[in-house]
């Protein structure tokens, strides 16, 4: 747990603004503290406040000294004495003090409730035949109330809230040990229900969160609106408990697990890739480039800009029993899109299908970003929303939405074309898949080719971040690496921790260090101007290192043989880490070829669709044609 620091900015203690050691020292929070509010003390509040602490006394001596159900009897005395303090109230309070007081009975009225259903052994379900839910369909929905005690009780009625339909009937019956009073409903989730998903949304200008105006403030999530509401009597006394209606179901490792009901839409549409780049240059298929092209010789031949690329559409039911669709994806005008859309037919529930769609963006369209979406339509009703589960054995299953939409980004960027790049995966990255949106080919370099396999078929060989601390294979491997470079390929490592110190993994000796840069707009100097890195075949200048996302880089190459280069610096404005940096991007010559350290965070800026990362990668990338 972390420390936390405090500082006392008011008060109406006399502690001449001195913080107290703890949050609540001299601040009386009994029951018959409440009388604070009233001023006068006056016996009509003071009496029954002092019968309520004396029924909580009693209720915790009976516990310590027997069994559960015997503190029944206090608890329910102490329920009467505060139902009959809220309703009696003096009329001679303030409004203010009324409120005060009322306010905080409240909460003793409820706690009583849940403790005399605690004492009194009562269990309470309510549980659905299906725990994910489409708006409009049917549920089952069955409601158990028992007990283990002998003490007096009865289930008066059950009220079902945020379904439409029939409530249960005859949901009533005293509760006697060894049986339940069970009652059973088919419902209707209401078609405009609201869909699953948590109710604060990421800001785009601030890593800071919108919240929706209708949750109370700092619950964790969305209540639930499906609810049952348990009608009791407890030694005379009403008590109502809620319980959210429930799905249950088995876990292979958790054994039984509970959700609340999800709802999910129709179908569960997803797009991917999550960006789709076409560089902006108007050039001719590269089938048609001469066969000199993208080489050093010839740097201005590159990678055409317009290919056709690949989206993806997965169509998922979420409905009870078959159903069929049409699934399209919608794009700006002029785009052209192949086919224009796809039927679909689904046998049963969660079953998918995935359909590729071929994009083109329009002849001499200028860099801009657009947005392509998955649209899936049945019976005049369209889904174009998909969703993630968040659900380890430890937590109960939660849903996030998201748009079925991808960025499609016409981009000011080149690449020689032909590129065969091997990449070396670590802890997990997108950046494979930011490569391939370049137009090169990428393979993933497993173990067995990493150890034996002919790596002089690839241009250029990229290592993933950590791949040192999560990768053996590559420690015990990294001289293949190194010959590799030598013989006259590239090799691009990004960031790597303390894993990397352990031996020389580079080729000459270098340790990583924990320096970053934080501040995604600090300043980037560039140190070597003239470096194919910044020239070819894009020009990288200030306008590449702007709308960077959360930082510039982290774990920089630290102390190092002067073999080393470092192409850039950059500073963080603020004093807390001080100092120009080092170590963002360094390249080193081996042999015929060469070795880049890049701190810098292309992993994550590639994945946000920045300009500027897909350029310099472009140019570390188009350093290995040889």
């Amino acid at each position: 747990m972390q420390n936390r620091t405090y500082k006392l900015l008011d008060s109406k203690l006399e502690t001449g603004h001195v913080a107290p050691a703890q949050f609540f020292d001299g601040i009386d929070t009994s029951l018959l503290g409440l009388v604070r509010f009233t001023g006068s003390r006056p016996p009509e509040v003071l009496t029954p406040l002092q019968t309520i602490a004396d029924a909580v006394s009693a209720a915790r001596k009976a516990l310590a000294m027997s069994r559960p159900s015997a503190a029944v009897t206090p608890l329910a005395a102490g329920l009467h004495a505060v139902r009959a303090l809220r309703a009696n109230l003096p009329s001679v309070l303030s409004a203010d003090a009324r409120y005060e007081i009322d306010l905080r009975l409240a909460h003793k009225e409820r706690q009583f409730q849940d403790a005399l259903v605690i004492a009194s052994a009562i269990r309470l379900d309510a549980l659905g035949d299906d725990g994910i839910v489409v708006p409009g369909q049917q549920l089952n929905v069955s409601v158990y109330a028992a007990v283990n005690s002998t003490e007096e009780s009865r289930l008066e009625s059950v009220t079902l809230a945020g379904f439409a339909g029939a409530p249960p009937t005859a949901c009533a019956g005293a509760l006697v040990a060894g049986k339940n009073v069970t009652c059973k409903a088919n419902l209707m989730i209401p078609p405009h229900t609201r869909l699953s998903t948590p109710y604060w949304t990421p800001r785009s200008d601030a890593a800071r969160y919108d919240f929706d105006p209708d949750v109370p403030f700092g619950l964790p999530f969305r209540p639930s609106p499906f609810v049952a509401t348990f009608h009791l009597t407890i030694r005379g006394e009403r008590v109502d408990v809620e319980r959210s209606v429930q799905f249950r179901y088995s876990n292979v490792i958790a054994g039984e697990k509970r959700s609340e009901l999800q709802v999910v839409p129709p179908f569960n549409v997803r797009v991917d890739p999550d960006i789709a780049v076409f560089p902006a240059a108007d050039l001719p298929p590269e089938a048609e480039l001469p066969a000199e092209a993208g080489s050093h010789e010839h740097p201005t031949h590159v990678a055409s800009a317009f290919r056709w690329k690949d989206i993806r559409v997965t169509v998922g039911n979420n409905q009870k029993g078959t159903s069929d669709a049409t699934v399209t994806l919608s794009a700006p005008a002029g785009w052209q899109i192949e086919p224009a859309s796809a039927p679909l037919h689904f046998g049963r529930e969660d079953e998918e299908t995935t359909v590729t769609f071929k994009v083109r963006p329009p002849a001499g369209a200028h860099p801009a970003e657009f947005v392509l979406k998955g649209v899936a339509t049945a019976g005049g009703t369209q889904s174009d929303l998909g969703y993630e589960v968040v659900e380890y054995p430890h937590i109960h299953r939660r849903h996030v939405l998201e748009k079925a939409e991808t960025r499609a980004k016409v981009m000011d960027v080149k690449i020689t074309p032909g590129l065969h790049v091997g990449y070396i995966m670590g802890v997990g990255d997108r950046v494979p898949e930011a490569i391939e949106q370049l137009g090169a080919a990428v393979r993933l370099i497993d173990p067995d080719t990493l150890a034996s396999g002919d790596l002089s078929q690839l241009d250029d060989i990229v290592v993933g971040v950590r791949a040192y601390e999560r990768r053996p294979d590559l420690r015990a491997n990294n001289q293949r690496l190194l010959q590799y470079a030598e013989n006259g390929g590239t090799v691009i490592v990004q960031y790597q921790r303390n894993e990397f110190n352990e031996a020389q993994y580079g080729p000459y000796p270098a340790k990583t260090t924990s320096d970053r840069v934080t501040d995604e707009k600090a300043p980037i100097e560039v140190l070597v101007p003239d470096n194919p890195v910044f020239t070819t075949p894009n020009r990288i200048g200030a306008e590449s290192w702007q709308s960077w996302v959360q930082e510039r880089g982290t774990y920089f190459l630290g102390q190092k043989d002067p073999r080393y280069v470092d192409l850039v610096r950059s500073q963080d404005p603020f004093p807390y880490n001080a100092g120009p940096k080092t170590g963002a991007l360094v390249e080193a010559r081996t042999g015929k070829g060469r070795w880049i350290y890049v701190g810098l965070g292309l992993w994550r800026q590639l994945p946000a669709g920045v300009d500027g990362a897909y350029r310099l990668m472009a140019n570390l990338l188009s350093s290995g044609k040889r």
